[in-house]
């Protein structure tokens, strides 16, 4: 297993490489990158329990942002409500119950990352089809949400190295590009 801050670094990494390539024509691709990163200021990681159990409300992100904080990071597990392939469909109920939390973020003021892949602690590369349909899925219902307040989080916490993480991001956001 990799060490706890060479995961980080990845994922910082993947956040900011998506970030980029999503750039806005006023600024450059760094420019923009650069922008998105320091408006994050100080975030808070919103528990994906209370998502995945549908307990969360407008409140609890009313709370984050009186409370100082800038950016939510808000994690799910919405790989474990898909239907079977070759389309794995997100589960509709669970789509909206996560779309929720994002809106309410966005109400209060707060910027997203969003983390629909939270914590795949068995994931592989025979998953990456599964993968790639789920990223199309969401970059389809948050194509018009405001790329300077919302952005994905491609993979996080990848504790299995059974798997190409070189080939996850590049594929990932290959889909993600063709859509948003």
């Amino acid at each position: 297993m990799k060490d706890p801050l060479s995961i980080v670094k990845v994922l910082f990494f993947v956040i900011l490489l998506f970030h980029i390539i999503i750039g806005s024509a006023q600024l450059t691709q760094r420019e923009e990158a650069y922008t998105f990163n320091k408006n994050l200021g100080r975030g808070v990681n919103f528990m994906a329990a209370k998502i995945n159990q549908n307990q969360h409300n407008p409140y609890d992100f009313e709370l984050i942002r009186e409370n100082n904080f800038m950016h939510v990071r808000l994690g799910s597990r919405l790989w474990q409500h898909v239907g079977s392939g070759p389309d794995f469909i997100i589960d509709a109920t669970k789509l909206q119950e996560y779309k929720n939390a994002i809106d309410w973020a966005l109400e209060a003021n707060l910027m997203v990352v969003m983390d629909p892949i939270h914590y795949w602690r068995d994931y592989s590369d025979t998953d990456l089809p599964m993968l790639l349909k789920m990223w199309a899925q969401l970059a389809t219902e948050f194509a018009l949400y405001p790329k300077d307040r919302v952005t994905f989080e491609i993979m996080n916490e990848p504790e299995s190295y059974e798997f190409d993480l070189k080939a996850v991001i590049h594929q990932s956001l290959a889909v993600i590009r063709g859509i948003s």
